[in-house]
């Protein structure tokens, strides 16, 4: 992405999305510049054009990792339910994508009270790519693995320098307050994503109604046992 600026298309293309991928590992200080004023310039084409598709191939990922190849934590290995496991996995992209739209708003009503501004395109697009190192990450359940799962878990704290490096590009700030609305703005939006995710919680079913959701649809769609973890 060095020298050139890539603009997405209204289409998936997996060859791009790879790249920006690489891009946001690789190139973090000079990734900003250039995908600051870059196509798409509003919070929607951003959320269906930059993380809609990783957010949801990291779910598809993280549903067959769980649901049919396994989960290993400390030697225990573990399979989830298939159909519980794709109503949290829908959700999740929701709550991901609502995360984006209204955390940008946050980020504008934030920025004044620390002398900055910025406008909700580039907020959106900031918050998209800190995501990517975590989205990125659920591709990592494919391999049931211990170990794997905590380089997945540091490759997901990745994004935390992502969003500090980003927030020199994306908000215009001064220097002396940088740090504080670093620190301020990444407390709220974790606050906001835990009350999302509370509100969530008190909406799905409990997890330990997970085998009988799993057995009634089965048995109402006649679904073969291998859906079974």
């Amino acid at each position: 992405m060095t020298g050139q600026t890539t603009h997405p298309s209204t289409g998936f293309d997996f060859s791009q999305l790879m790249n920006r991928i690489k891009s946001v590992f690789f190139e973090t200080g000079t990734f900003w510049s250039e995908v600051k004023d870059d196509e798409p310039t509003n919070v929607q084409g951003i959320i269906t054009t930059l993380l809609l598709p990783l957010a949801t191939l990291s779910a598809i990922c993280v549903l067959i990792g769980s649901a049919f190849v396994g989960i290993s934590i400390m030697g225990i290995h573990t399979k989830t339910f298939f159909f519980p496991t794709l109503l949290e996995q829908i959700v999740r992209v929701a709550i991901t994508c609502l995360w984006v739209f209204a955390g940008a708003k946050l980020l504008c009503f934030l920025a004044p009270k620390f002398e900055g501004q910025t406008t909700e395109h580039h907020a959106a697009k900031l918050l998209t790519f800190t995501l990517y190192p975590s989205l990125f990450a659920g591709i990592f359940t494919l391999v049931p693995m211990g170990l794997i799962t905590f380089v997945a878990m540091l490759i997901s704290l990745y994004g935390f320098y992502v969003y500090f490096k980003g927030c020199d590009k994306m908000v215009t700030l001064p220097a002396s307050r940088k740090t504080g609305f670093f620190f301020a703005s990444i407390a709220c939006l974790i606050l906001f994503f835990f009350a999302l995710g509370l509100i969530t919680s008190l909406v799905l079913p409990a997890t330990t109604d997970a085998s009988q959701i799993q057995q009634q649809i089965m048995e109402n769609f006649n679904l073969p046992a291998m859906m079974q973890p």
